[in-house]
């Protein structure tokens, strides 16, 4: 009966889906310990990576969280574009932590990373370690 009425919570959550949602209904599912809308969410984020990372929820978003997302990215559109897309985050995360500005040549190999699929938060932890001089 639990299961019934968890699997109906998801599917209602599954339609209520928007680009400018989808990272709070993330937030929700991990809470919730939904995984399968979790990585609905994800899947959804990463479709629309642009639209997503102008939200507000997106830009709060932890380095465990971010790394969870970028994990896996398909680079087909180009790594360029998603550099464009996760460097406002990276600036908001070093305001966050009232750092100095973020340092381009990590984004770069956070984008290399990404394309091999071997992004780690480790990666997002040094590149606020090491700002530009």
């Amino acid at each position: 009966m639990v299961d019934m009425l968890v699997d109906m919570c998801q599917r209602i959550l599954v339609s209520m889906v928007t680009n400018e949602n989808v990272v709070y209904i993330f937030n929700l599912a991990e809470m919730f310990c939904l995984n399968s809308m979790q990585k609905y969410c994800v899947s959804v984020m990463r479709k629309s990576l642009h639209e997503v990372t102008k939200s507000e929820d997106f830009i709060k978003l932890d380095v465990g969280k971010m790394t969870q997302i970028v994990r896996g990215l398909d680079l087909g559109r180009s790594p360029t574009y998603v550099a464009f897309c996760l460097r406002h985050w990276c600036s908001t995360e070093c305001s966050r932590r009232d750092m100095p500005e973020f340092d381009e040549s990590f984004l770069n190999l956070l984008v290399s990373e990404i394309q091999f699929n071997t992004v780690s938060g480790r990666l997002f932890i040094e590149s606020f370690r090491h700002p530009n001089k």
